[in-house]
């Protein structure tokens, strides 16, 4: 591996490091300098510090780098998804709204015929706020990256809508997460099976749902986008 591929994984796996053990506040280690600042004035010293090729520096071969790069891109991995927080938002609240948003742009850009929300299946507030549905948004520090919804039909399934994860944060489990508790919240409705429909561009969101245990299926509604209707059948709630 080149060294300077190996220096950016170490840059990259540092960030997400020192940024999830607090190490870039302003009092680190409780002093009245970030670590920014600690780590300038340990490597200036009193004899300074020489720069190195990282490789040489670390007396690692071709083969140990690429087995060290991919330690840490476990581990960068690993820290980031425990960052990420899921929890119901009120709609239309700005972050639900920005992420319906992007959903609806990735599908009219990935769409062989574009996409336009209001000729489809609706998801409307009051449809997927309690005791009607739930609407989750997931955080990866602060910023919403994903989101995913709900609407209970008593007596009926339950329809899964507008689940959506942002490129930059695919491939963390936010998706097969943000569907367990939409799911979850659908046998806490007393229902006992979950529905959705999507379109055939969306390749990642058909293998989440068929490894997750859904099964393709007839249509069960008009709706103008989709090419696939799956189905679940969900547990029955939990006694404890």
């Amino acid at each position: 591996m080149a060294a300077g591929v190996l220096v950016d994984q170490i840059r990259s796996f540092n960030r997400v490091v020192t940024q999830r053990v607090g190490a870039l506040d302003d009092r680190y280690l409780g002093r009245n300098r970030p670590l920014g600042q600690d780590r300038v004035l340990w490597e200036i010293g009193t004899e300074g510090c020489e720069v190195r090729a990282l490789r040489s520096r670390l007396g690692l071969d071709a083969g140990q780098g690429d087995e060290l790069v991919a330690a840490m891109r476990t581990v960068r991995r690993l820290l980031t998804t425990s960052a990420i927080d899921i929890r119901p938002v009120a709609t239309p609240g700005a972050d639900a709204r920005s992420c319906v948003r992007a959903y609806f742009a990735e599908l009219d850009r990935r769409s062989d015929s574009g996409f336009d929300a209001a000729a489809g299946i609706s998801a409307e507030p009051h449809e997927v706020t309690p005791p009607a549905g739930l609407f989750l948004v997931a955080y990866l520090h602060r910023e919403p990256v994903g989101c995913g919804a709900v609407k209970h039909h008593r007596g009926e399934p339950s329809e899964i809508k507008r689940m959506w994860v942002a490129e930059s944060a695919r491939g963390l489990g936010i998706a097969r997460r943000l569907l367990a508790e939409l799911e979850a919240d659908a046998v806490a409705s007393g229902a006992t099976t979950a529905r959705l429909e999507t379109n055939k561009a969306l390749v990642e969101a058909i293998a989440l749902y068929r490894s997750a245990g859904y099964v393709e299926v007839p249509a069960f509604n008009d709706e103008p986008f989709a090419h696939h209707w799956f189905e679940k059948r969900l547990p029955p709630p939990s006694r404890s």
